[in-house]
């Protein structure tokens, strides 16, 4: 037995890593062991993602809203004013 078992393709490997499947370190028990290709392929929408959205704020990107400028944030890097304001929207018919 090399060591733990990765959770998406059940490959056993001592170098499995721990993968917040929310994308959100703070969401401690939201985790799952994932080998390196897994755990690569998991992270790669949210690295593209973000690797954009740095992209067009380098280059002065506006956003129709908060919302979208914000959407690849985990909840607690996004401002509190954002939130209510989406929130608002959303359930103020």
């Amino acid at each position: 037995m090399l060591g733990p078992k990765c959770s998406k393709c059940g490959i056993e490997d001592s170098a499995v890593n721990l993968a917040h499947t929310t994308h959100d370190p703070k969401a401690g028990e939201l985790v799952a062991l994932f080998c390196a290709s897994c755990h690569s392929k998991f992270d790669a929408k949210q690295r593209h993602a973000m690797a954009r959205r740095t992209r067009a704020k380098r280059v002065g990107q506006l956003w129709l809203l908060d919302e979208i400028k914000w959407a690849p944030y985990p909840h607690w890097e996004v401002p509190r004013a954002v939130l209510v304001a989406a929130q608002g929207r959303l359930f103020d018919g």
